[in-house]
């Protein structure tokens, strides 16, 4: 299976076919990588992925990409969205603490954190007397 020279034809010859893009597939992809874009982007600049997507989708609309009744044509796109739209609604409405919980008792060999202190249970003494970051252990009973 080393010559593949009759794939490579058979791909240009059916890409050739497609022929140049369309000026709605051009503004697909230019929204399309727009928001993805602003998705990554999101912790620097602080804009909601939800408003982000809401956006990409009204340019495509506006653009007339796609018209409403292709929108509404998507059953099964409606119904995933109704069924997981809850259980990402639900996994935001849990305390953020209780979710982090379990990875710092994880990483602290079983110990429990207040939570006030979690940076501070994440440093375990090592055996020169020292934390992790270089500092001195102090207030463990050692002396100097």
């Amino acid at each position: 299976m080393r010559d593949t020279e009759a794939a490579r034809r058979l791909a240009g010859d059916k890409f050739n076919h497609l022929g140049r893009m369309s000026r709605q597939e051009i503004l697909l992809v230019v929204i399309l990588v727009s928001v993805m874009i602003g998705w990554v982007t999101s912790p620097w600049h602080g804009i909601p992925n939800a408003f982000v997507a809401l956006a990409g989708l009204s340019a495509i609309l506006l653009c007339r990409v796609l018209v409403w009744d292709d929108l509404l044509a998507e059953g099964k796109a409606w119904d995933a969205l109704v069924w997981f739209a809850p259980l990402l609604m639900m996994h935001q409405l849990q305390p953020r603490r209780n979710s982090r919980r379990p990875a710092h008792q994880i990483r602290n060999g079983g110990r429990k954190c207040p939570d006030e202190q979690h940076a501070r249970c994440a440093q375990q003494p090592a055996a020169s007397g020292k934390t992790r970051n270089g500092r001195p252990d102090a207030g463990k009973g050692k002396t100097a």
